[in-house]
């Protein structure tokens, strides 16, 4: 037999590079098509870049909840309750700096948040008005969203792989 580290590993590697493939082929079109003020290669490698950080986030997510719970119904609904809690924490349904304080609450354990700041910032990249816009929905965490982003997909890579490890005993 394998140990369960293997077969998580193995697992979560194939699924991951599946899905990456989405961020690649959609942001070849979305760059593109959105009309991009900075139409620069850098800026499509940072548009690019992120997509691909969100699909490899949103894998683990996933993964996280799967392992967690026993059963798949039960991981889908609360993976589909928890996504659906935290997605108003990004500042996209609810402005973040207007919104009640449960709502800014959410915005710091979002795991949407920094990433949707990240893309915001590469779509107004060049732009007078970036800052301001930012500003205006509360994403001011620049060139920090990256590593917040790399250690929300860590918490959830090593959650579970710690739970599959144990549940395997």
């Amino acid at each position: 037999m394998y140990s369960p580290s293997a077969y998580y590993l193995s697992g979560w590697l194939c699924s991951t590079l599946w899905m990456l493939q989405y961020p690649i082929i959609t942001s070849l079109i979305s760059f593109w098509s959105l009309d991009f003020n900075d139409s620069s290669i850098s800026n499509y490698m940072h548009w690019v870049s992120t997509l691909l950080l969100s699909a490899l986030q949103g894998s683990t997510f996933g993964f996280m909840f799967g392992c967690i719970c026993d059963d798949i119904d039960s991981a889908a609904n609360i993976m589909t309750s928890f996504t659906s809690m935290v997605i108003y924490g990004c500042g996209v349904y609810v402005n973040l700096k207007t919104g009640p304080w449960y709502i800014k609450a959410l915005g710091y354990i979002s795991p949407f948040r920094y990433l949707i700041e990240k893309l915001m910032r590469t779509l107004l990249k060049g732009l007078d008005y970036e800052d301001s816009i930012c500003e205006n929905y509360d994403w001011n965490y620049k060139q920090k969203v990256i590593p917040i982003s790399l250690l929300f997909f860590i918490i959830f890579f090593f959650l579970s792989w710690v739970s599959i490890v144990l549940k395997a005993k």
